[in-house]
């Protein structure tokens, strides 16, 4: 960790001919530049995708399920059934659909006129999730894991920034010492 900092540091260095490299320069440029921030700032990423996708699970559901049968090219039944479903609170859902069953052997249960019957309804799950479901359990549990995310991503920073100023603050004590060493061999050399 600590090659690989001194290997960019010194790649930046070289890159100023004029002026030193700030402290602050440092800072921003490891923290755009630096694999391992870049991988902090992936981890940070992670817990809010985590979040998004747990609350994913309150979009509507849609589904369609057909059957049909044909024996020797005799219908014998068909039966439809699309449906939309939305939850509104743990175990409640608002139901919207169409139903259409036609044929000679249909299952009565199934049986509607030519035009098919649209129903609205509430779904209720009874002792089913009163206090919580597994959805809102989800979407709690993703944002404990998006504070361990965020609280690692800063950890990271911080160990690199340490490092980073360790070996920086290491660098510029060396160079201020070369710099006056240097002002006194000229100093000698006038006299």
């Amino acid at each position: 960790m600590l090659i690989a900092i001194l290997c960019f540091f010194g790649k930046s260095v070289y890159a100023f001919t004029d002026s030193t490299l700030s402290y602050s320069d440092l800072l921003t440029r490891l923290s755009k530049n630096h694999p391992e921030a870049i991988q902090s700032m992936n981890i940070g990423e992670i817990g809010e995708l985590g979040i998004r996708s747990a609350q994913g699970a309150f979009d509507p559901e849609i589904s369609v399920v057909h059957e049909n049968k044909v024996l020797k090219d005799l219908p014998y039944y068909s039966s439809s059934r699309a449906e939309i479903k939305q939850q509104i609170f743990s175990s409640y859902y608002i139901k919207a659909g169409y139903d259409l069953g036609t044929g000679t052997y249909v299952n009565p249960e199934r049986k509607t006129g030519p035009s098919g019957i649209p129903f609205l309804g509430l779904e209720v799950g009874l002792l089913q999730g009163m206090m919580i479901d597994k959805n809102r359990a989800d979407v709690m549990k993703a944002r404990a894991y998006a504070d361990y995310y965020s609280a690692d991503k800063k950890s990271r920073m911080t160990t690199l920034f340490l490092e980073a100023g360790q070996a920086y603050f290491e660098w510029l004590l060396n160079q201020r010492k070369l710099t006056l060493n240097e002002y006194f061999l000229q100093l000698s050399e006038q006299r």
